[in-house]
């Protein structure tokens, strides 16, 4: 059995994200697990290499079809697989990756207590 270690927990997910390279819109992906410190989106998107940069862009829907503002997440490839590509935040990003990462996880969570029927708290970081 291989142990894996981990800086942080990942969280399963499936969010729509866009990834930018240079700027520009590269491919569509959608994020299956997410922690504080990275993500792996499933993509086909091949045209990238590891310790290439990409931006990923967020877009996240609330309870009555609301949008919430993007998030963006500058991130490097640190591992290409066939289903897809391992993000890690850039350290250049990491105080503002942490805040677009916790914006997710408040998504993730709040989403999950309304389909189990359970009030959800109006304020984001209670």
């Amino acid at each position: 059995m291989i142990m894996e270690h981990r800086k942080t927990k990942r969280v399963p997910a499936n969010i729509h994200v866009l990834l930018y390279q240079r700027g520009l819109p590269a491919a569509v992906a959608v994020v299956r697990n997410i922690s504080k410190s990275g993500m792996f989106v499933a993509t086909d998107f091949d045209d990238i290499d590891v310790n290439q940069k990409v931006d990923v862009e967020f877009r996240l829907d609330g309870e009555s079809g609301e949008r919430h503002p993007h998030q963006w997440v500058k991130a490097q490839v640190v591992r290409k697989s066939p289903m897809g590509l391992a993000l890690e935040c850039d350290d250049d990003s990491d105080n503002f990756c942490s805040a677009a990462v916790a914006e997710v996880f408040y998504w993730l969570h709040s989403n999950a207590r309304r389909q189990a029927g359970e009030a959800v708290p109006s304020r984001r970081y209670a």
